[in-house]
């Protein structure tokens, strides 16, 4: 048996997560619960173990936020939204001839 090694660049997003990226960044503003988006990765196609690791992988890069509440019988559920990259300002800062950026919000 050939073993087969997968080759997957830093930056690149696979299509399921691509997927989940595009569905909260076109419905920005709203959270969704974790069963929602199991749903939609299931009409996809996905399994709901494979969602939920992309939605750790996109929250851990800092593409979605991630917030947690209680129901009525359970505690500690998850809820997802798209967080919007923020614009960080830039200045230039010149000391003794010596030029540095800063960036702050």
């Amino acid at each position: 048996m050939e073993a087969k090694t997968l080759n997957v660049s830093v930056g690149m997003m696979n299509k399921m997560e691509e997927l989940l990226y595009q569905y909260l960044k076109k419905n920005e503003g709203r959270w969704f619960k974790k069963v929602e988006l199991y749903i939609y990765s299931d009409e996809q196609g996905y399994s709901p173990e494979s969602c939920g690791r992309y939605l750790r992988y996109l929250e851990e890069k800092g593409k979605i936020s991630v917030s947690y509440y209680d129901s009525k019988y359970s505690k500690h559920l998850a809820k997802y939204a798209y967080n919007p990259p923020i614009e960080k300002k830039m200045k230039i800062e010149i000391i003794n001839n010596t030029a540095r950026q800063i960036y702050y919000d």
